[in-house]
């Protein structure tokens, strides 16, 4: 449901997260049916440029992300300035 409102929500009015303490943008996702036993919004892994964050059922993978005052960027790109460690949370906007 997350991956489709993700892709419901491009290019308005976009699907929003909080990422330490700051409203950001998913603009581009996939999922992955792999069941987690995290709480949701916990990073599980981070694989090839992707966040992969536990949902009530299955893992959302964000690939394109835009935090504030920013441009959209691949999370591959964002990555490379500021690390995401699995155990960490995106919270509700």
């Amino acid at each position: 449901a997350l991956h489709n409102r993700v892709r419901g929500a491009v290019p308005w009015p976009a699907a929003y997260c909080r990422w330490q303490g700051e409203v950001c943008k998913i603009l581009r996702s996939r999922f992955d049916e792999t069941a987690s036993d995290e709480l949701p919004g916990t990073v599980t892994r981070v694989e090839d440029g992707v966040v992969y964050v536990a949902t009530g059922s299955g893992q959302l993978g964000i690939v394109t992300f835009q935090p504030p005052g920013k441009r959209a960027m691949a999370m591959a790109d964002y990555l490379c300035g500021r690390a995401i460690r699995p155990g960490e949370r995106f919270e509700d906007a």
